[in-house]
Parts: structure tokens; sequence; C-alpha cells
């Protein structure tokens, strides 16, 4: 008869159990450089993500969302593009 243990790798049941002995090193912050993105690719994951957020919304509060989702994540935008996507947005329709 199989029991859960027998279906864990092995790692897993020789691992230490947390709080005994010496700590293991911990990622306590984002590995910012696992990944490297443009910010064209950042952009373009903010666009989407807003999107499905403030999609058909009016304009100000698009506008409001935009900004402010910009300003958090620090992608760079050029005010002509700001505009653009503002005004893409706020004229999405959601099919209901």
């Amino acid at each position: 008869m199989s029991t859960e243990r027998d279906e864990l790798p092995d790692a897993v049941i020789d691992a230490e159990p947390s709080g005994g002995g010496e700590s293991a090193p911990t990622q306590d912050e984002p590995r910012l450089e696992l990944h490297e993105t443009s910010d064209q690719e950042r952009l373009d994951g903010l666009i989407a993500q807003l999107r499905a957020d403030v999609g058909g919304q009016n304009a100000a509060t698009v506008d409001e969302a935009v900004r402010g989702r910009l300003a958090e994540t620090g992608v760079p935008a050029e005010e002509e593009v700001i505009l653009a996507l503002i005004a893409e947005l706020a004229a999405d329709e959601s099919a209901d």
C-alpha cells in the first residue's frame, strides 16, 4: 500500500525541518534580474492589465488608472502614448 510519503521526491523527504540548526538562505525580495524585459514589453503587459480592469469605463476613470499604474510601476511612456491609450481604453466596449 502506497503512502503519501512514498510519492514525495527524496529531496523533500531528506529536507531539514525549518527552525532547526543553521537556517538556509531565503529570497526575501523579488529577483528583478531574473527575467529582463524591455520597456515596451512592460508597457504591453500594463496595457493588457488595464484593458481588463478599466476597459470601456469613462475617460476620467481610465486616465486616473493609466497614470496611476505608470507611476506605480515606473514604466516610461510619452504623453502622446498615454493620451492615445486612455482614448483607446475608454472607447473599449466589453461585450456582455
